[in-house]
């Protein structure tokens, strides 16, 4: 047997999720078709609740180190070029800032495996990203916006406990978009494309101050820019499925870390989150259905992989962090 080939750790968080979504899956469809074997139903419903909680981490930490090196940064880079860099200097420096740190959350394995833990949403450099880009969305005269980035980040700011479905329900009604990733597709490509040029063009206004280490981040993600073509295809045919992963993970972290494991600790509130997650389970699964397919499509294409696993290698490197931290 050959030597087994080394996988990006997107693929590896998408394959443990998948792992525990069709846990859930089989357990969620015997109780629906109320197998004669199950000798002790509560215990399977709550097994169900327990992988289906786990799923939503696996994917989302997947999802968290490949919004950090595909999406978010030429999102990032575009959201802060223009006029906004020149009005908003300490803005700007500090959605630069943060946007770095979450980058290299994203591409250490270790530090998204142990430390982000069973809150990957909650315990990520998103919640400081939020609140930098809310600061700004507030001096750029967007109210509407600025509000629910605000609500989005008191949600998941809370203690896992404390964090109830009505309130993701009610995000998740407020939650629209704007415009659509392919949209924006060539317009982030030119301009990446012009901070690489020996004399970018100064209306970017964020070119002028990348580093040549920020530079050759920067040629990672244009290196197959066909790639990045897809992925954003993708990502925009379930942007909002995508959005609710985010939620429901962040909801679901109280069950991943074990209220839905162990029975013994648990307390009033802890049996009222699960009847609720039993309420709404349906709607959870199907989305993580839908999530589950389009990261295997990807996840699966080897020249995808060998791409992510080069991008987490040089920007680990470029970056300066640790594989190991």
């Amino acid at each position: 047997m050959g030597k087994r080939k080394k996988r990006s750790t997107f693929y590896n968080f998408v394959n443990d999720g998948e792992g525990f979504f069709e846990e859930a899956q089989a357990a969620y469809d015997r109780l629906q078709n109320k197998a004669k074997e199950v000798k002790n139903i509560r215990a399977l419903e709550e097994k169900k609740i327990f992988s289906m909680s786990r799923a939503y981490e696996a994917y989302s930490k997947a999802l968290l180190s490949t919004y950090g090196a595909i999406i978010l940064m030429p999102v990032a880079i575009l959201s802060i070029g223009g006029k906004s860099s020149i009005r908003f200097p300490r803005q700007i420096q500090e959605i630069e800032s943060t946007f770095r740190e979450l980058i290299k959350q994203a591409t250490s394995p270790n530090i998204v495996r142990k430390k982000l833990s069973h809150d990957p949403i909650g315990g990520s450099k998103i919640v400081e990203l939020l609140r930098a880009s809310s600061e700004l969305l507030r001096k750029l005269g967007q109210p509407e916006l600025k509000n629910l980035f605000d609500e989005v980040n008191t949600f998941i700011k809370k203690p896992t406990k404390d964090r109830r479905y009505e309130d993701l329900s009610n995000l998740k009604k407020r939650i629209t978009s704007s415009f659509r990733l392919r949209d924006l597709n060539d317009n982030i490509i030119n301009l990446l494309r012009s901070c690489l040029l020996p004399n970018p063009n100064e209306t970017t206004g964020y070119c002028k101050g990348l580093s040549d280490r920020e530079k050759e981040i920067i040629k990672i993600l244009l290196d197959k820019p066909y790639l990045l073509d897809e992925i954003l295809s993708i990502m925009d045919l379930g942007l909002y499925a995508l959005t609710d992963t985010l939620l429901y993970t962040a909801y679901l972290a109280h069950a991943a870390k074990g209220v839905a494991a162990y029975s013994e600790g648990r307390d009033e509130n802890d049996e009222k989150y699960l009847e609720e997650t039993r309420d709404h389970q349906k709607e959870m699964l199907e989305n993580l259905a839908q999530v589950s397919n389009a990261l295997h499509e990807i996840s699966y294409n080897d020249e995808f992989d060998d791409f992510l696993a080069d991008i987490n290698e040089k920007a680990r490197s470029l970056l300066g962090t640790d594989q190991d931290d």
